[in-house]
């Protein structure tokens, strides 16, 4: 299989492998598009425990060996963390190692794997073994991969530039492992303590530990800063925010509003956020993440659940700004001492029709790009609609008036500084009102 069905593949089951209850399947699922992907005869799941490595899932296609979950059980005991052992030292550094031929190979000790060939007449030649790492980047275990073949089916070395897409799967089978621990967590509880406060409680649970903490959070460099806030209305939102880099140059930035509430807005929240993580890093422009993302989400969406988002990409050597949206809020941009409104893209929020369908409806434009270029100083301010539709207690809206009046008496272009002052006029204006809506603010300036 080539390395564009496999991605579409990959793809096609996210949402499906989010979904996925059974931790068994969910990991034979997983290594299965792992080793289509990278074309290999074998391949092995470890998660990680207290006492080390456990096998999970191994298949050797060659010799029609399928062990671990539902299928017949591994006898062997877990890999211990000693950075002797090359899976070890993966999950130690949490750093993926590629090795053209294991007998070679002097940096580990590969000892079991001689034993297993001798055992079985099995050669082990070439691995590629990959970290499997969550959104907050807990390692969960490690992806083993091995003989890589070509096309006449000789074994080979893994090719360099296949590690990308077998660490998008890992990175894909980590989130979704953990959210089948979040669904048993909710399981456990909702036995003992009533339903509906139990779902709240986990959903609340599930939302705070999919958007990035603890600012700053980008210590290391100096080309930018950026903060943002999220506050749900109830106990659980639908609002979510995400920023992380795809490679040294660019910074992607999200901002999105799930409809609905409780368990099936955070599960959906979830799928929303990864799928759109993914999908950036391995091909960072926003106009085919939006598209890609929206297919994947309209399957399957029974409860028509829907997402609008803004997604921008941030270039940290020229300062270029390229962004999306889907049926989301404008975005303000501070230049030149002034803060102002971008014009509004067209489009739909994501999950409401399929890309064919959109293209049978030629009025109805889906997603488009826009370019923002960004100087030293300059600032970008966006929002979910619980801002601008923040209400008092005569009834009336704050609005994108009262919003960009904020934004230019505001004392300061500092992230933190000023999104505490914006929601602070905003709490002036609503006074005593309840607040119906999630309020999400995200803001980043240019040093």
């Amino acid at each position: 299989m080539d390395k564009g069905s496999v991605f579409e593949r990959f793809l096609a089951i996210s949402i499906e492998l989010t979904a996925e209850r059974d931790r068994d399947v969910l990991l034979s699922r997983i290594l299965d598009c792992a080793m289509d992907a990278a074309n290999c005869d074998a391949g092995t799941f470890y998660l990680l425990r207290d006492d080390g490595l456990h096998f999970c899932r191994m298949v050797t296609r060659s010799q029609g060996v399928r062990q671990g979950g539902h299928d017949a059980p591994i006898e062997l005991p877990p890999v211990p963390m000693d950075p002797k052992y090359v899976c070890a030292w993966v999950a130690i550094h949490k750093s993926s190692i590629n090795v053209p031929d294991v007998r070679d190979n002097t940096s580990f000790d590969f000892t079991g794997s001689v034993k297993y060939d001798e055992m079985t007449g099995y050669r082990t030649m070439s691995m590629l073994v990959i970290p499997m790492t969550n959104d907050r980047g807990e390692l969960i275990g490690v992806t083993q991969l091995i003989n890589a073949m070509n096309e006449q089916g000789e074994t080979v070395p893994f090719d360099p530039g296949i590690e990308k897409l077998v660490s998008a799967i890992s990175s894909q089978a980590a989130i979704s492992i953990a959210n089948t621990y979040y669904v048993d967590d909710l399981t456990r509880i909702t036995a003992e303590k009533e339903r509906i406060r139990t779902e709240l409680s986990i959903a609340a649970s599930v939302q705070k530990h999919m958007m990035p903490t603890g600012f700053p959070v980008f210590t290391d460099r100096d080309e930018f800063e950026i903060y943002a806030i999220m506050e749900p209305a109830k106990e659980v939102g639908g609002d979510f925010y995400d920023f992380f880099l795809i490679d040294d140059h660019h910074l992607a930035m999200v901002v999105a509003d799930v409809s609905g509430k409780g368990i099936p807005a955070a599960l959906f929240m979830m799928t929303a956020k990864t799928m759109i993580k993914t999908q950036a890093r391995l091909q960072p422009d926003p106009v085919q993440v939006m598209r890609s993302v929206n297919d994947e989400l309209c399957e399957n969406n029974e409860d028509n659940m829907f997402v609008t988002a803004w997604l921008g990409i941030l270039d940290t050597d020229t300062g270029l700004l390229t962004y999306s949206d889907a049926g989301h809020e404008r975005l303000f941009v501070y230049q030149e001492g002034v803060w102002r409104a971008m014009p509004k893209q067209p489009g739909l929020a994501l999950a409401i029709f399929s890309n064919e369908e959109l293209e049978a409806m030629p009025r109805k434009r889906a997603f488009c790009d826009s370019t923002l270029q960004l100087s030293s100083g300059d600032v970008i301010f966006q929002y979910t609609d619980g801002v601008t539709e923040a209400t008092d207690a005569e009834y009336r809206l704050f609005g994108e008036e009262r919003l960009l009046e904020a934004l230019n008496s505001a004392p300061s272009t500092k992230p933190e500084e000023l999104l505490a002052y914006v929601h602070g006029v905003i709490d002036d204006f609503v006074g005593d009102a309840p607040q119906f809506d999630d309020m999400t603010m995200l803001c980043l300036q240019l040093n």
